[in-house]
């Protein structure tokens, strides 16, 4: 602050580079061909992603036939656990193990402004959370974070 903003341009043009870094952009296709507009990279990602996890519809009984043959991951009390409401306490233990000074992308908050403003968030949060829990409904918005393209090299295809 007492240097003014000196170091606005080398933070800006650090930032803009990181953004050009970390983007796609190109992809191939199932053809091999490559694609280079927006909106054509956005509607192969959406058809690929869409084929991706396709899931035939099947009836409960089948699915229950098919569920017999996959051992079971869980004991009874943490089948339990995992049908049991959730707490304002344990949505702050996860919060507390994420990484610090991280932000999930350009707009997004850091998790150090959702823990300094938990008293206000947390209850929202906690509702949203056990209305997803219950219903077995993710929210659109929400489900759109779930899958994140992250290039680990340059010039990614």
């Amino acid at each position: 602050m007492e240097e003014g903003d000196h170091n606005t341009k080398f933070f800006h043009s650090y930032a803009n580079q990181r953004r050009m870094h970390n983007n796609i952009w190109e992809l191939k296709d199932s053809t091999g061909e490559k694609i280079l507009h927006q909106a054509d990279l956005e509607a192969a990602a959406l058809s690929h992603f869409s084929e991706f996890y396709k899931t035939e519809q099947a009836d409960l009984i089948s699915q229950v036939k098919v569920a017999h043959y996959y051992p079971s991951f869980f004991s009874t009390s943490d089948a339990r656990a995992l049908d049991s409401q959730v707490t304002l306490k344990e949505i702050k233990s996860v919060l507390d193990k994420f990484a610090k000074d991280k932000s999930p992308r350009p707009d997004g908050w850091p998790v150090e402004f959702i823990l300094g403003f938990f008293e206000q968030m947390g209850p929202e949060l906690l509702r949203m959370i056990e209305e997803t829990r219950i219903r077995g409904y993710v929210p659109r918005a929400l489900n759109s974070t779930f899958i994140a393209l992250i290039p680990k090299i340059n010039s990614p295809e």
